[in-house]
């Protein structure tokens, strides 16, 4: 599983995908809708796109942090 998750100064946005490429498309069209609930330029994001993070996740695994929690070795 992927997140693709973008920071802003007012929110933290969050998509997830099967891919890369899922997540980040998923990402962008949530990042149209808030433009168009609040009534901003369709593009507002562009200056932020190069700070979207890519996390590869297992799923049904814990993880803190964004890291996964392994045992003992």
């Amino acid at each position: 599983m992927i997140q693709a998750k973008l920071q802003t100064t007012n929110f933290e946005f969050v998509a997830f995908g099967q891919t890369v490429n899922h997540a980040k498309n998923a990402l962008v069209r949530g990042l149209l809708n808030h433009a168009d609930q609040y009534g901003l330029e369709s593009d507002w994001f562009a200056d932020y796109e190069g700070d979207i993070q890519i996390i590869h996740f297992k799923p049904n695994h814990a993880y803190r942090d964004n890291e996964l929690i392994k045992g003992k070795a």
